[in-house]
């Protein structure tokens, strides 16, 4: 995804759900300056922060794996906050809800990729997706 983003990819970004610090530690290698905080303290990161309660943000792009359940929910709030770059690691299966492409504009999206892995490794969930969905100021 890094490779494929590029400078769309903006220098600083947050992780609001950082858990152990994988997504994080990974952008950090690549030079980006990340933010990491999560609802439960895991050990890294600043924990005890709720993404859902935020009144404002704490980068303008957010690359991060959600909830499944509450992906619908923080890409509105993102929106909210006025953030212009959302990534989301998760199964791709979730941009196929019928549903899906109704809230997608009002929340602002102006462009979406899938990007995908490869398969299991020791420290990997066998088979999980990128799903990007990015706003970057810098597009039509």
């Amino acid at each position: 995804m890094i490779a494929a983003e590029g400078d769309r990819l903006p220098l600083r970004v947050w992780d609001p759900c950082c858990g152990a610090g994988d997504i994080s530690t990974v952008l950090q290698r690549h030079g980006r300056e990340v933010v990491p905080t999560d609802l439960i303290d895991r050990g890294y990161g600043q924990g005890g922060v709720d993404f859902l309660l935020q009144r404002t943000a704490l980068a303008r792009a957010i690359v991060t794996n959600p909830p499944f359940k509450r992906a619908e929910a923080f890409l509105r709030h993102a929106a909210e906050l006025g953030i212009e770059y959302v990534a989301f690691l998760h199964k791709a299966h979730w941009l196929n809800a019928a549903d899906r492409a109704l809230w997608l504009k009002p929340c602002g999206a102006r462009r979406g990729a899938i990007f995908c892995y490869g398969g299991p490794t020791s420290k990997t969930k066998a088979r999980r997706r990128l799903t990007a969905i990015g706003t970057s100021s810098r597009e039509a």
